[in-house]
């Protein structure tokens, strides 16, 4: 049986709600569209000196590398941006696993975006942040510290699948997202980007940014 929220037409996608719905062509689409605004909020935060603070998961990732050849090719800075990703697997010890490790979020990010910066755009190694087992209350600090540079975006994904519990701080997490909601600072414009029926070519699916947007649809 299919469900009743699969059966919404293209045109209801976010009618009646306060979700943005905009529908691209694929999912290079997608990431372009995702990158694109993420720049601008970095834009925007880097204008005011005090810098945008964002919450990223590794999930979707298509769009990392082509932000990282955006910034370069604009000489956009990110000095005072702060990326806050949502998780990072840990061992049965409850430590992060190695970053080499092929299912590391931070060694996703450090391959498909830190590594991709030119030194005038990369943020400093204080403002790329994990979840640390070692001090779960530590982004919540971190959030708190950054008031005055409310949140600029909160990129999130929908999935059928779940991590097993002892993969990510999910309880911590879980409190983080409620401590964010009842933030009276907070301000998020939720977007929902949608790929068309058009079929992605399984080879481009996680190609570097090789120029402009235009180039890639």
């Amino acid at each position: 049986m299919i469900p009743d929220y699969l059966k919404i037409s293209a045109a209801d996608l976010g009618k009646g709600q306060p979700v943005q719905v905009r529908i691209k062509g694929d999912m290079i689409s997608i990431a372009c569209d995702l990158a694109e605004a993420i720049v601008g909020e970095i834009v925007k935060g880097e204008a005011t000196g005090d810098g945008a603070t964002l919450i990223i998961p590794v999930g979707p990732v298509d769009h990392f590398p082509i932000l990282a050849g955006m910034l370069n090719e604009r000489k956009i800075s990110c000095r005072n941006t702060v990326f806050i990703n949502m998780d990072e697997y840990l061992t049965d010890d409850d430590q992060w696993i190695p970053l080499e490790h092929p299912l590391s979020f931070r060694g996703y990010m450090e391959r498909a975006f830190y590594s991709l910066l030119s030194p005038s755009a990369a943020p400093p190694e204080s403002h790329r942040v994990f979840p640390d087992p070692r001090d779960p209350d530590a982004i919540p600090r971190l959030i708190a510290s950054r008031y005055f540079a409310a949140f600029s975006l909160s990129i999130g994904s929908l999935s059928s699948g779940r991590r097993r519990a002892h993969s990510s701080c999910t309880v911590r997490q879980d409190q983080t997202r409620a401590w964010l909601s009842e933030s009276p600072w907070m301000r998020a414009e939720s977007k929902a980007l949608m790929p068309s029926s058009k079929a992605l070519p399984a080879s481009r699916v996680g190609e570097g940014w090789k120029g402009s947007p235009a180039s890639l649809s």
